[in-house]
């Protein structure tokens, strides 16, 4: 069953100018909570400007996780690169992302952005080792499939597929990419998922189990879908969108110990892009979108908008959910 949070939509339309370039660090959306706030030159902004001073070196894996401050001077940050972006352009896309945020939610203690390549968002409480479904981001591409039944299925196949490397994966990457046939022989659906590599397997089966419960809102029968939220991500389209040569060196792994049933490895590297099989997937039931909300404070990107993002996501709306 869907918490009835992560299903609230806001229905604002945007458009952008047709010819746009959008620089890859824009944000897709971007949510700034309305709970508490901080002052100019105080504490918490020193923490904050401090956090978000992100070196290269602190990014392991295209994963950034910064805890500083005391009480309610106290920052968490928590960015997430694309699995397939290298740690320059990952670090070059949190730095930006970072600068936008802030300026966007100018005195807001929690916030969070959603660029094309990375995700990064700040708390004054833990978000540590949290699994959050919400706020989120659902986008789809306006073409429908020949096929939708058959295609929907052939969709969540992959992706449940895909959920399954993702979350057997190490403390320091959950992600996996793969892809399958569509309805059409000569088709194939290219798919991605990935959690922050701080939650637990368990964790990251449920965060994605919880976004792939949207797929009936969002993408119904739509040839190129995906959801963005705080812990996990996942997106799929009929043309591959991600890089595979830039995926990073898996680290080495652990001499196997001398037990007759070894224990998993803590770092396994990330999936290959091989052709992964769909099992039959049962359909989900979930009831339809209840009314919007009226508008709620709290700033931020809660609209829906048509962006022209690509070639490959050419037409796509997303909708803040809750």
């Amino acid at each position: 069953m869907v918490h009835e949070k992560f299903l609230l939509s806001l229905f604002l339309v945007t458009s952008l100018l047709s010819g746009t370039t959008i620089a890859k660090t824009e944000f897709l959306a971007a949510f700034c909570s309305s709970g508490q706030n901080y002052t100019k030159t105080s504490l918490f902004q020193t923490n904050l400007e401090t956090a978000l001073a992100i070196d290269t070196t602190e990014i392991d894996y295209g994963f950034y996780n910064f805890s500083g401050g005391r009480n309610s001077d106290r920052v968490d940050v928590i960015g997430l690169c694309r699995g397939d972006v290298n740690r320059g352009a990952c670090r070059s896309c949190l730095d930006d992302s970072g600068e936008n945020l802030r300026r966007r939610c100018p005195d807001q203690k929690e916030a969070i952005g959603w660029a094309d390549e990375c995700m990064i968002r700040y708390s004054n409480r833990s978000i540590s080792h949290m699994n959050q479904t919400f706020p989120a981001i659902f986008m789809f591409n306006l073409k429908n499939a020949s096929d939708p039944t058959l295609f929907n299925k052939v969709v969540r196949g992959l992706l449940d597929n895909l959920r399954a490397k993702a979350a057997a994966g190490g403390s320091k990457l959950k992600y996996a990419t793969g892809h399958t046939n569509s309805t059409r022989s000569s088709e194939k659906i290219f798919g991605l998922v990935q959690c922050t590599p701080d939650l637990s397997p368990a964790q990251c089966t449920d965060c994605l189990n919880r976004a792939f419960q949207v797929l009936p809102q969002c993408c119904d029968g739509k040839i190129g879908g995906r959801v963005l939220g705080p812990s996990c991500n996942f997106r799929y389209e009929t043309n591959r969108f991600y890089d595979q040569t830039t995926l990073p060196d898996a680290p080495a792994p652990a001499p196997a110990p001398q037990a007759a049933t070894p224990p998993p490895r803590a770092d396994a590297p990330p999936p290959s892009d091989g052709p992964i099989t769909s099992p039959p997937v049962s359909s989900t039931s979930v009831g339809g979108l209840p009314p919007p909300p009226p508008p709620q404070g709290g700033g931020g990107n809660r609209n829906l908008v048509l962006f022209g993002l690509s070639t490959v996501m050419a037409a796509l709306s997303a909708i803040l959910i809750f």
